[in-house]
């Protein structure tokens, strides 16, 4: 399976899993650069805020504050609950898809983790999102 490239996720799932677990694990890094490129795949600042606060924030469909508990879930308990996974087959949401976003979320908390034992800076051209 390719995390970023062909998986069978809507492009914007991914970057709200990527941008909730980065602003979990305090990575700015991940946090900044995915805030980007999730505006690239559909969206907008007021939504990447959004992922920030939570699956109640308004605004997400059923579908998308299910992708933020799962992450919430993974991060807290290192389990999808029963409930999270039967919300999301009741989304339409395929096993694969279940499978890719667990497989999602699984890479970027090691990037995450990797990033800031490492001390990796952000790139010139982002900014901050956790100074914002």
């Amino acid at each position: 399976m390719n995390i970023m490239g062909s998986n069978s996720l809507d492009p914007r799932h991914p970057e709200i899993a990527i941008i909730r677990f980065g602003y979990l694990c305090g990575s700015d890094y991940e946090l900044s650069q995915h805030a980007w490129i999730g505006e690239m795949s559909g969206l907008s600042k007021a939504e990447v805020v959004n992922i920030t606060e939570g699956h109640s924030a308004p605004g997400w469909s059923n579908l998308e504050a299910l992708i933020i508990r799962a992450v919430d879930e993974l991060k807290d308990s290192n389990i999808v609950s029963d409930g999270t996974w039967q919300g999301l087959l009741a989304t339409g949401y395929s096993e694969q898809q279940m499978m890719d976003l667990v497989f999602t979320i699984d890479q970027y908390n090691m990037v995450s983790w990797a990033l800031n034992s490492f001390g990796v800076q952000l790139d010139e051209v982002l900014e901050s999102f956790l100074d914002q």
